[in-house]
Formats: C-alpha cells, sequence, structure tokens
C-alpha cells in the first residue's frame, strides 16, 4: 500500500469513529434517547395512577348524588356526625390532682 493510501484509510477510520461517538453520545444521540425513554415511561407511570385515582374519584362522586347509605356514611365518619335517635358520649380525660 502507498503512504496516501494509508492515510486515507486511516482518515476513514477516524471519521467513523468520530461519527460513531457522535451517534452515541453527541447532542441527540442515543444516550439521549436512552434518557428520553426513562422520562416517558416515569410520566406514563404517573399518568397511569391519576387516571386511577379519578376513576375512584368519579365513582365516589357517583355514590354520593346516587346513594344515600353512602352519604350518611360520609357524614358520620369524615365529619363526626350522628343520627337524631342516637347518643354520643364524649369521655373527658382526668385532670391531674391540682385541678388544672
Amino acid at each position: 500500500m502507498v503512504m496516501s493510501e494509508k492515510l486515507g484509510v486511516l482518515f476513514s477510520v477516524f471519521v467513523i469513529i468520530i461519527l460513531f461517538l457522535l451517534i452515541v453520545f453527541g447532542r441527540d444521540g442515543l444516550m439521549d434517547l436512552k434518557q428520553l425513554k426513562q422520562k416517558e415511561q416515569e410520566v406514563l407511570t404517573q399518568t397511569h395512577k391519576i387516571e386511577e385515582k379519578n376513576q375512584v374519584l368519579a365513582h365516589e362522586i357517583h355514590d354520593l348524588k346516587t346513594d344515600p347509605e353512602y352519604v350518611e356514611h360520609v357524614a358520620r365518619h369524615e365529619h363526626e356526625m350522628a343520627a337524631g335517635d342516637e347518643l354520643v358520649f364524649r369521655i373527658r380525660e382526668k385532670q391531674d390532682a391540682k385541678g388544672e
């Protein structure tokens, strides 16, 4: 091989290596693609959780609009309400000996 042919081959190999490095590590390269796919998966997971929560809330809204027993349940447990025929007993903590 002539010296100019050797230089041409070395130059070609060098250019190919540079292009490979740019494809992998350059802007919008394979590393960026990997990061974007990971971010996409995180967003899809969050979206799925939010959709599930929306379904639960939609079901609860439906029950609150249509089911009087569920409304009563929510009123009793979340708002500490009692029915008209119930007695509520509140137990007071003992006061210390000085009567404070």
